[in-house]
């Protein structure tokens, strides 16, 4: 998997999990590249989610921009392995 180094940059300060989760971490000049289990690929769910709702959410009726930036990094993680990604080409 990789992460463009701010996005991860953000979920590392966002979801400090993200640290002990993250294994074989190499970065280079625009990514960090990483490998999760299949456990700590839920893990980090759950903790993105929880950081959501701790962090992402405004009167906990309105996803902030903290709580915008985080579900797109959540809904990108599945993904993270396919170089045809747009997101990658950007």
């Amino acid at each position: 998997m990789k992460l463009k180094k701010e996005d991860y940059d953000f979920l590392a300060e966002h979801v400090p999990e993200i640290e002990k989760y993250a294994e074989n971490k190499t970065t280079d000049s625009r990514f960090v590249h990483f490998e999760l289990s299949d456990e700590n690929f839920r893990n980090i769910q759950s903790d993105i989610n929880f950081s959501i709702v701790a962090h992402g959410m405004d009167r906990q009726d309105t996803v902030n921009e903290i709580g915008k930036k985080l579900y797109i990094i959540y809904d990108l993680l599945p993904y993270l392995d396919e170089e045809d990604l747009e997101y990658f080409k950007e």
